[in-house]
């Protein structure tokens, strides 16, 4: 009797697995930035970026593998020297450890908006026609570059207020309200 109860309760779950994924059919997940950055994580108290963390990660759950996109910062440096000028990459830390990496779609971008990640135009003329949730590092960076160019091409930008990382709460607080101004909606879990 146990076992088929077992049985019931493990069905159950991969039929809510199954429900919920395909609820986001219409969905890619972009996951800004959340790098192994050494200067958020002294900011940070660890039990807050943990959950942070782990915010991001159960959003990553809820998707296909191939419906998920990562986006890794590389900044742009003016170097000077008495033979002249030059542009060069300064490379940032890899994924975080902790996060859940589901496929290799990793674009690199050299600007705050993820829409100009090498290689994601491309990748995005495949899938015109979906909406956009976005997760990740920073609020009042990156993410409201992102979120706000997203919103000029014409998608349908959502977020997880949780798994948006903020310096501060008052920070963040600040920049929902100017995400909801831009037309931004809040992703609904359930």
């Amino acid at each position: 009797m146990q076992t088929i109860k077992l049985f019931i309760s493990i069905a159950f779950i991969f039929f809510i697995v199954d429900f919920v994924r395909s609820q986001n059919e219409n969905f890619l997940l972009m996951v800004v930035d959340v790098q192994d950055f050494e200067i958020i994580k002294e900011e940070a108290e660890e039990e807050e970026y943990h959950e942070f963390l782990k915010e991001v990660n159960g959003a990553i759950e809820l998707f296909e593998p191939e419906k998920v996109i990562y986006i890794k910062d590389m900044s742009l440096a003016l170097s000077l020297s008495f033979k002249g000028k030059s542009v060069d990459t300064v490379s940032f830390p890899n994924l975080d450890a902790q996060l859940n990496v589901v496929n290799s779609q990793i674009f690199t971008k050299t600007e705050g908006d993820s829409f100009t990640a090498k290689g994601l135009e491309d990748f995005l003329q495949k899938h015109s026609d979906y909406q956009f949730l976005v997760v990740g590092l920073i609020a009042d960076g990156c993410i409201f570059s992102t979120l706000k160019s997203g919103r000029k091409k014409g998608y349908e930008m959502y977020i997880i207020p949780e798994a948006i990382w903020a310096r501060s709460e008052k920070n963040k607080t600040k920049y929902l309200a100017k995400y909801k101004k831009i037309g931004v909606k809040t992703y609904d879990k359930n």
